[in-house]
């Protein structure tokens, strides 16, 4: 999983710097992302391998459990490929301090003369209709990838740019579509939602709804409890935001994408026409891109 890769690569892209005098500036403060999570208000994850790595401790794997300097560590949080997540306070824990600066909004974690410097970057989801994928990204770090299935014809999934909410829900039922239900959903714009589903074909099926998947990883929940009310959306027929060439070597970094989306939607099929999952009609946010 691409999400893995990119937490892995920033210990790899330190470390690959102390050659030369500019690199060894630069690992006096390894940069690694935080992640944060609507479910947990105030609370920062960090993937805790890097950080490991960063530090030069030790770690292992063994019967279904985490070790870091010969210690079990809970691990409490996941990305989709299984990247281990941990609070950042519970790095206290293992000797380290750690300093929130609240006027710049960093956070600095310290210890056996290295330190880190904690990034926490804005959220936001881009959906490809062409690809039949979504992106998350937290600052310019991709947090997870995903398979969806948008709306089929007939039942077009809008084109534009929206804001998650005001309506999020871990459970709806379509009065529409005979109380189907609607788990983990999180409205993109009027009666346009994203949602768990039981089947997420590689191919537009729904009715306008962005199907996730419920299996394995769970894609629905996970982004449920991480997108907060506001997160910007983009659905169009590219991605906004490109893939370095080499994910492996370096943090993924936000690069305009050759091709724009329209940022002008479709017109949203009206209820009559059965455009959408939902039935309840509901008022669009505020300043959002749909009409």
């Amino acid at each position: 999983m691409r999400a893995s890769m990119v937490f892995w690569c920033l210990g790899l892209t330190a470390f690959g710097l102390a050659g030369s005098g500019e690199g060894k500036k630069k690992q006096e403060a390894v940069e690694i992302p935080a992640i944060s999570f609507s479910a947990e208000p105030g609370v920062k994850y960090i993937a805790i391998k890097p950080v490991a790595f960063a530090m030069g401790w030790a770690m292992r794997s063994e019967k279904g459990k985490f070790y870091v300097k010969e210690r079990a560590i809970q691990i409490p949080r996941t990305l989709f490929d299984g990247t281990r997540l941990v609070p950042l306070r519970s790095l206290e824990h293992l000797g380290l301090t750690v300093d929130h600066d609240s006027e710049t909004g960093e956070t600095l974690v310290s210890g056996d003369g290295k330190a880190i410097r904690v990034v926490l970057g804005e959220k936001r989801i881009e959906i490809n209709k062409s690809a039949q994928k979504l992106r998350a990204w937290q600052g310019d770090y991709l947090v997870a990838e995903t398979v969806v299935s948008t709306g089929r014809s007939g039942f077009t999934t809008p084109n534009g740019a929206f804001d998650a909410g005001p309506e999020k829900s871990r459970m709806r039922y379509s009065r529409k579509y005979d109380n189907s239900p609607m788990p983990y959903s999180i409205q993109i714009e009027g009666g346009y939602f994203m949602h768990g589903y039981r089947s997420v074909p590689r191919y537009p099926a729904s009715h306008g709804c962005v199907r996730l998947p419920m299996w394995g990883a769970n894609a629905a929940r996970w982004l449920f409890e991480w997108t907060d009310l506001g997160t910007p959306i983009t659905i169009g027929n590219d991605w906004v935001t490109e893939l370095p060439m080499k994910v492996a070597i370096k943090p993924v970094e936000a690069k305009p994408a050759p091709k724009k989306v329209d940022a002008k939607p479709e017109p949203v099929v009206g209820d009559e026409k059965g455009a959408s999952d939902l039935t309840t009609p509901v008022k669009p946010t505020k300043g959002s891109g749909g009409g």
